[in-house]
């Protein structure tokens, strides 16, 4: 298989944010990103790097977040069980097929890619949500709809938030309305 890179850059409108991130896909999809900016009064940079199947599947997270804590997160995903860096079971997020890292549109990707929904259809997914710079994670329950035309509804049934987010071709985030848009590269819609 021929190794394919892509670069995208996201800014942040209700977070205070950019996002670099670098997409490899080859025997498998490396995806490392970097986020720096300003949440919710707090200054922080990101770093993290996803290891994810062929089919969208989750494999392994690392994310190390510089703000007013420093701390690292690593997890690693076999057969829908998490374990962390000592390699220990984490029992409360048995069945998160996905995650979700509050400040990055990329992870929007992860189920949006691996349903593969036929327009008009929805799916639950139970999800391990990674909240930063809180170095918060907890099981959530989220809705995919596909809408057509590279449209999206997104549902946290957990904490009731609802919007529609735009696409493109290749399931990377070009608009999330109110709170990242894509700036590189450019849409063409």
């Amino acid at each position: 298989m021929n190794a394919k890179s892509q670069i995208i850059v996201w800014k942040g409108n209700y977070l205070n944010t950019t996002e670099f991130a670098k997409i490899e896909t080859g025997e498998s999809i490396a995806v490392d990103g970097y986020i720096t900016g300003e949440v919710e009064g707090t200054l922080l940079h990101v770093s993290y790097r996803l290891t994810i199947d062929l089919l969208w599947n989750i494999k392994a997270v690392y994310i190390d977040c510089q703000s007013e804590a420093a701390f690292e997160i690593y997890l690693n995903k076999k057969e829908n069980q998490w374990l962390n860096e000592k390699r220990e079971l984490l029992s409360q997020f048995s069945g998160c097929t996905d995650i979700d890292i509050s400040i990055t549109p990329f992870t929007n990707t992860l189920p949006i890619n691996r349903l593969h929904l036929p327009i008009g259809s929805s799916k639950e997914d139970t999800v391990l949500y990674i909240n930063l710079p809180a170095n918060e994670c907890k099981s959530e329950k989220q809705r995919y709809t596909n809408l057509g035309n590279k449209n999206y509804k997104y549902e946290n049934l957990t904490s009731g938030f609802i919007s529609n987010i735009e696409v493109d071709e290749d399931g990377y985030v070009v608009n999330y309305p109110g709170i990242w848009y894509r700036i590189f590269p450019k849409s063409h819609a």
